[in-house]
């Protein structure tokens, strides 16, 4: 290193505040004004949903797979999808399968299973903001500081949506961010006792794979950080950092390796048969060739589709990122790269380096893997703990730049986040209003309408599976392995049909390459249209008799089925 250089560390490293002194009064009230502005957001949201919907729900469909996973955990089968199985077919695979548990446990207590999905949210997300604060309060140094950090983190979008979205989101952020803190008590720690507190994080995180398999990445983000700050120190540190690392890879590996052994025994893989299907079987729903995973690529052996991924998916993500980020705070995100610089020259201690660099790789590289899902898919379904590193690292330099934040200053910040909420909340609450009218009423429908036994094969499984109680067929795969396996053989989606014989279908006819239009495998009984559609695959939804099914030629439920429009009257009671 140069000597300004090393006098630009020393500098920063001085300036790296000491924790406050804190009172439990003021505590108290900080914690009761957090818990007010969430609050007032929540009756906004429930406002919003009732006046749109007119219901409760959710605004993704995977939600309902959680929730049927959890029904049928507390029902007392080994985490199937289907509460009855066929011989020799597995119906497993969740990628957050510590959600689920929590998601039983939370039933216990409630004995509901939409309200325990609510309540096990908004208590991951008070968590969260609880904990976002505490790390504030370490990096600046300063209450005013860290309260208007956590308080833009309950304003700014996803908070709310991911609270009552139903999702894993809550859960995998707040295990975010307690290894982030626990990461940063080794700056503060006294010789001799900071990789204990390193060696802690490292184990929140690797609990957090169980919520999220994306964390999986931080042990290379981990041996990153510990390279960037021991080089600083001198140039004796390459045998510190190789100590260090070998701790971390037992500490890894003490919860990793029960994290696969239960995907193995899931679904016959070792990561996620999520993973397996979006990732390596691009043909679930979509060839993949336009917009290619690099595992997709490397199966095939086609290195054209590798270079698409490694540079139209990067573009598509970091400018993904980029629009979020100003959609979630205009203000911030024009301080965001001035943050990261100050961050990755040591600023906040390792614990900064490590979010700084969290913040663009875990995008970048998810893209490799998933280049559809981009920052803002699915309401930042992925990214919810990048939205707390943005907040946290930019008001951590703020905070560098002002004793404390001024009235024109918050009225600005919280004005530059009324924009993701305003845009987004509506899109949420007229989601659930897509998912209620069209898979809540479907799954109600075969409920009432077909025997216990029947068997549905379907797109969108979650709302479907969960209120009809009946077998379903996941045609896109991510609850069944042996319909990733079949993918990767090279076969088709009616080539699995004709091996598992459903009785009925539920299909997007823009899907699968039209398939649903196949009068030889399929009769139409009733259609459901939506009008706006945000969330669903498609405005319309076939609901069909297989050709398997002994009714098969019997034509619609009624004369008008065909094209008339019938969720939303069903659903609403209109």
């Amino acid at each position: 290193m140069t000597n300004s250089a090393i006098q630009v560390t020393e500098e920063l490293a001085r300036l790296q505040p000491a924790p406050p002194a804190l009172s439990t009064r003021m505590l108290l009230r900080h914690a009761l004004l957090l818990a007010g502005l969430f609050l007032l957001l929540s009756i906004l949201y429930w406002v919003a949903v009732y006046a749109v919907a007119g219901r409760p729900g959710f605004p993704l469909d995977d939600c309902y797979i959680s929730l049927q996973y959890a029904r049928s955990l507390w029902e007392g089968h080994p985490f199937e999808y289907n509460f009855e199985t066929v011989p020799g077919l597995r119906s497993g695979g969740s990628s957050t399968p510590l959600w689920i548990y929590l998601l039983a446990g939370t039933y216990a207590l409630v004995r509901d299973w939409v309200i325990a999905l609510y309540v096990l949210g908004t208590a991951w997300t008070l968590i969260g903001v609880a904990l976002a604060y505490w790390l504030m309060l370490r990096w600046t140094g300063k209450p005013a500081w860290a309260l208007t950090g956590a308080a833009l983190l309950v304003l700014t979008y996803p908070t709310t949506i991911s609270a009552f979205g139903g999702m894993e989101v809550p859960g995998y952020v707040g295990m975010f961010i307690l290894g982030l803190l626990l990461y940063d008590f080794s700056r503060t720690a006294s010789p001799g006792r900071q990789i204990p507190w390193r060696l802690a994080a490292s184990l929140a995180f690797a609990v957090g794979v169980w919520l999220r398999p994306e964390f999986l990445l931080l042990p290379l983000l981990i041996a990153a950080e510990r390279f960037l700050s021991l080089r600083r120190q001198g140039p004796n540190w390459f045998a510190p950092w190789l100590g260090e690392m070998s701790l971390h890879a037992i500490a890894w590996l003490l919860c990793i390796v029960p994290y696969l052994a239960f995907n193995w025994w899931v679904a016959g893989t070792l990561l996620p048969n999520t993973y397996t299907i979006k990732s390596v079987a691009r043909n679930a729903t979509f060839d993949g060739t336009l917009l290619p995973s690099l595992p997709s690529a490397w199966q095939r052996k086609d290195w054209l589709a590798a270079v698409r991924c490694l540079t139209l998916g990067q573009a598509l993500m970091a400018v993904s990122l980029v629009v979020g980020l100003f959609l979630n705070n205009l203000f911030l995100a024009l301080k965001t790269p001035k943050a990261l610089r100050d961050s990755w020259r040591g600023a906040l201690g390792p614990a900064g380096v490590l979010a700084g660099l969290s913040l663009l790789a875990f995008p970048m590289i998810r893209a490799l893997v998933d280049p559809s899902g981009l920052f803002i898919f699915q309401f930042q379904r992925y990214f919810g703990h990048i939205t707390v590193l943005f907040i946290a690292l930019t008001i951590a330099w703020l905070a560098r730049c002002s004793a404390a934040p001024n009235r024109r200053l918050i009225i600005g910040l919280v004005l530059a986040s009324l924009l993701g909420p305003a845009f987004f909340d509506f899109q949420a609450v007229k989601a659930i209003d897509n998912i209620n009218d069209m898979h809540v009423y479907i799954g109600q429908w075969f409920a009432k309408n077909t025997p216990p036994d029947a068997t549905i094969a379907a797109n969108d499984i979650g709302a479907i599976a969960f209120y009809s109680h009946r077998r379903v067929i996941d045609t896109v795969g991510l609850t069944e392995p042996d319909l990733a396996r079949h993918y990767l053989a090279g076969g088709n989606l009616e080539g699995y049909l004709r091996q598992v014989r459903p009785q009925y279908a539920c299909l997007l006819p823009t899907w699968h390459a039209g398939i649903a239009e196949r009068t030889d495998l399929f009769e139409t009984m009733f259609r459901v249209r939506l009008g706006i559609n945000i969330i669903c695959g498609d405005r319309r939804m076939y609901v069909l008799r297989t050709c398997w099914n002994p009714d098969f030629g019997k034509g619609p439920i009624d004369p008008e089925a065909r094209s008339q429009l019938t969720a939303p009257q069903a659903v609403k009671g209109k």
